[in-house]
């Protein structure tokens, strides 16, 4: 009773200031209501993720130890597995930590030790939960668990060729890192399912992506010099030259009459760069019906592989080319000159 009368007085007391006082009162009142109210909530959010992260260091910890454990014997203790599933793999939460964990060790491992962070990594169902966040979640989780599958050659093809066609780019380039990650003979079998141009990044990913991290033998590119998309017969035409493959030079010749431009001066070049002796004898009759990128590389062939006289064969030509043509054959005529 006493709280209740002192509250009707205080009450009271305020009903009794003047206005201007009264509405001083309460507006003070509401703002330190609402201070101790945002107050609380910092130090509550605080408080829960010093938990979150404690916990995560724990899981962390939990996860390695088990990975170590198992990796390194000769077998995989199964019932151990199961139980420390059921007892800490229970939340969303640990079987994200889990993922993050086995990927930082299949970055490391090789060999046997690598099967049998493969086999540990299916024990704990870690391939259905990665499974799942690729069908349901968001975009961006999605291209971290294609990732993590990929990086531990967890096979689900059917799965993953969907996002080969994805308008998110990160999904392209996942996808893409996946089906070469995961190949055993033919990396680029999913160019076949291709409906869409490669652009230069991904480009550039694919041909990392076989460089660095595909294990396995080499594909011929000549396959994929027929291919409907430009932009994988561009790519198939630098691969070439790339890793040497002097046996398709004579799949690469016709196409220095392909109708699309582009393919011919790549074609250039990569004859150029495999050295290909009659390349000379190929380019010189065509210069003069040439658009002005492609007369661009005749000159630079000449310059590399041939002498002035190829070099002067050019001249009636070059009268009628544009400005910039003239003054790149210039350039090469004055150093051609100078060596000889």
């Amino acid at each position: 009773m006493m709280l209740e009368d002192w509250l009707e007085d205080i009450i009271r007391r305020v009903q009794n200031l003047p206005f201007i006082v009264e509405m001083n009162f309460l507006f003070t009142l509401i703002f330190s209501l609402l201070f101790i109210f945002c107050f609380s909530v910092i130090i509550f959010l605080r408080i829960k993720k010093t938990l979150r992260n404690r916990r995560k260091r724990i899981l962390e910890n939990q996860i390695g130890s088990l990975i170590n454990q198992n990796v390194f014997d000769e077998s995989i203790n199964l019932e151990e597995i199961q139980k420390f599933k059921r007892s800490s793999l229970s939340k969303t939460l640990a079987k994200k930590i889990a993922l993050k964990q086995f990927l930082n060790f299949a970055e490391n491992f090789k060999g046997e030790t690598f099967k049998r962070l493969q086999e540990l990594f299916l024990a704990l169902g870690l391939d259905e939960f990665a499974f799942h966040i690729i069908k349901k979640e968001k975009w961006y989780k999605k291209t971290m668990a294609i990732y993590v599958i990929s990086e531990l050659k967890i096979e689900n093809d059917e799965l993953i060729r969907p996002f080969l066609k994805s308008n998110r780019e990160e999904l392209r380039e996942q996808a893409i890192f996946y089906f070469i990650r995961t190949s055993k003979q033919n990396p680029l079998a999913f160019l076949e399912d291709l409906k869409e141009e490669l652009n230069i990044w991904e480009q550039i990913f694919i041909e990392d992506s076989l460089l660095y991290f595909y294990k396995g033998e080499t594909p011929d590119f000549a396959q994929w010099l027929k291919h409907p998309l430009k932009s994988v017969v561009l790519f198939a035409i630098r691969m070439i030259y790339r890793c040497n493959q002097f046996t398709n030079i004579p799949q690469l010749t016709p196409l220095l009459e392909h109708p699309d431009m582009d393919i011919r001066k790549s074609t250039i070049i990569s004859l150029r760069k495999l050295s290909y002796e009659n390349l000379l004898a190929l380019i010189i009759p065509r210069f003069g019906k040439e658009a002005e990128e492609v007369q661009k590389e005749t000159i630079k062939a000449i310059a590399a592989q041939g002498e002035i006289l190829d070099l002067y064969k050019l001249r009636p030509y070059v009268q009628v080319c544009t400005p910039v043509i003239q003054v790149d054959y210039a350039r090469v005529e004055k150093k051609m000159k100078q060596a000889s």
